[in-house]
């Protein structure tokens, strides 16, 4: 696993910590030990885009809500939000290529999620970044349709 797959996890782990807990994003980070597992490099990263993804949140949530079909927000998982939205603060706010983007956030999902989640990701973040997707049936974050 490449350093950055191991800071979109770690920042994953952390935006999930805030939003659970009710604490910052950055108090997340440093109480889960931005600065003991990565070097100056990568905590700038981190950090670039923690920002790009809470400053942005709401412009973020209302584009993936355009693209979801049979799904709103509020009804996916958290953690399935939660990497739609740094996928897409990646590729929009962030420069990075949105092929990239949608492969790390597959990788992330479906290490906390699972196959289920993973292919409903890669569906929405392909309609949101790329361009319409056809549909194979209703893969959802949940294993169900």
């Amino acid at each position: 696993m490449g350093v950055r797959n191991r800071a979109r996890r770690f920042l994953l782990q952390a935006r999930y910590a805030a939003d659970c807990g009710g604490d910052s994003v950055p108090d997340c980070l440093e109480s889960l030990g931005l600065g003991d597992r990565f070097g100056p490099e990568e905590r700038l990263w981190i950090r670039a885009l923690a920002d790009a993804t809470d400053t942005n949140r709401s412009e973020i949530d209302r584009r993936i809500s355009e693209v979801l079909e049979n799904w709103t927000l509020e009804r996916l998982s958290v953690l399935t939000r939660l990497v739609l939205e740094q996928a897409a603060a990646e590729a929009v706010f962030l420069s990075i290529p949105a092929a990239v983007a949608i492969d790390e956030a597959i990788d992330v999902s479906r290490a906390f999620e699972g196959d289920d989640a993973a292919a409903f990701v890669n569906g929405v973040l392909h309609r949101l970044l790329v361009g319409d997707l056809p549909r194979r049936g209703g893969s959802s974050p949940d294993g169900g349709s």
